[in-house]
């Protein structure tokens, strides 16, 4: 009689281990990867003051490039950025190169503090890609728009 219900046992268990696999769902790794259109804000929380530009960006497998975009240059210059960026919890953009930008003939000079860099909070709840950063009495935000392929 024991061998009888641990063999009902074992068979419990066996049908329930596979009716189970079908029901495992991976979720796919979350990718930013793609081309983008937006802005890039930073503000001073005490003063209330800010300053916008918009903005090209990439985000590739691991790197990350940021222009002014040159057509609606307002004139604010700042930098040209590239990095690279890890995708966890936050973002982490690290800023490896930063130059004015070249694109833009009045952009001579650039403030590096002013990089998107550090630990960035993703907001992807709408279709425009939300970062933001604050430190101390600066706010940093980045608004991105996926550009569609062509």
């Amino acid at each position: 009689m024991k061998r009888y219900f641990g063999l009902v046992a074992v068979l419990m268990i066996l049908t329930i281990a596979a009716g189970c696999a079908d029901d495992i769902v991976l979720e796919p790794a979350p990718s930013l990867k793609g081309n983008y259109v937006g802005t890039y804000t930073i503000s001073f929380l005490s003063t209330q003051q800010s300053t916008t530009e918009d903005i090209i960006w990439q985000f590739q497998d691991q790197f990350f490039f940021m222009n002014l975009d040159s057509a609606t240059f307002k004139s604010k210059c700042f930098c040209a950025v590239s990095g690279d960026y890890t995708l966890g919890d936050n973002v982490r953009l690290r800023v490896l190169a930063s130059q004015p930008d070249d694109n833009i003939s009045s952009c001579t000079s650039c403030n590096a503090a002013e990089n998107p860099d550090g630990n960035f909070v993703l907001d992807q709840s709408t279709a425009t890609l939300r970062l933001t950063r604050q430190s101390g009495d600066t706010l940093k935000e980045l608004l991105l728009t996926p550009v569609a392929a062509q």
